[in-house]
């Protein structure tokens, strides 16, 4: 029997050892997308974690970026990448290491941030191709979607069992879906409490909760739509037995509909470009292990 809804907020209440962001991370996704960040602002918050630091200048130098000369320092970092880039890489290595483990035998942490980082990087690069004004967190949207899944993992264990063998049993069912029936909550919603756990800006808890279901978002629809094509996108290059219905979908989906307004882009054409990005994706995940 799933749980009712009260039943998993008493869950949820009584989670003495959630894990929490370092400062640096939280202070930077309260600050993503707004126009008054300043260099010395991230310099200053920086300088309290030297490990992070060292983190996004390594993957500032890497294939990823592509940059010629050598970068040193983080100043050097902040003026050839700009402030919502190394934000974004230090929201993502942030991430990872608050939520490290070397327990993979049923949830596997390495693919999971493999997924995050591709819908990440799909985001950026989709929205860029489609014009549409976002500023950064866009990518931190694409990081942060699925995180109800290791809300899932950690404090519902039994049912995320059940889950992924109700999965096995129906690849071709929706895991959401799947979480319903056996949970009586969604990965998005956990995954939205603990956004707003984290004080993390509405827009981006609003990517998190209607990530499947962007038709019920009421508002930032644009970034749940984005972030709902770009979630099925890498799903589908990382399982496309699993995912391949709905990734043919996406051309007559509510999502690209509202989107591919000003560009009427043929989804048919992206197809080549989306592999390219998918490999660019790839030299970022590298950096992360």
């Amino acid at each position: 029997m799933p749980k009712t809804i009260n039943e998993i907020k008493s869950v949820l209440a009584k989670i003495d050892n959630l894990p929490t962001l370092p400062v640096v991370a939280s202070e930077l996704l309260r600050i993503i997308g707004t126009s008054s960040t300043s260099m010395s602002q991230i310099s200053e918050l920086m300088n309290n974690d030297q490990s992070i630091t060292a983190r996004v200048l390594k993957i500032a130098n890497s294939a990823y970026y592509g940059i010629r000369n050598r970068v040193d320092t983080l100043r050097t970092a902040l003026v050839i990448l700009g402030i919502n880039e190394i934000s974004n890489i230090v929201v993502g290595v942030s991430l990872i290491k608050v939520f490290d483990s070397d327990d993979e035998k049923l949830f596997d942490y390495q693919a999971f941030w493999k997924h995050s980082i591709y819908t990440a990087h799909l985001a950026r690069w989709l929205s860029r191709k489609m014009a549409i004004p976002f500023h950064g967190e866009e990518f931190t949207a694409g990081l942060l979607h699925d995180i109800g899944k290791i809300i899932l993992d950690q404090y519902f264990h039994n049912e995320f069992v059940s889950i992924r063998k109700y999965m096995e049993l129906f690849p071709q069912d929706q895991e959401y879906e799947i979480e319903q029936k056996i949970l009586g909550a969604t990965h998005m919603e956990l995954g939205y409490w603990l956004a707003d756990q984290w004080k993390i800006p509405t827009h981006i808890q609003s990517a998190i909760q209607f990530h499947h279901r962007p038709e019920k978002a009421t508002e930032n629809i644009e970034l749940c739509c984005l972030i709902n094509i770009v979630n099925t996108i890498s799903n589908y290059y990382v399982n496309p037995i699993r995912h391949e219905r709905i990734y043919r979908e996406i051309p007559s989906s509510f999502s690209w509909g509202k989107l591919n307004k000003l560009k009427k882009l043929d989804f048919a054409d992206l197809e080549r470009e989306i592999e390219e990005e998918i490999e660019k994706a790839n030299s970022f995940v590298e950096q992360m292990n």
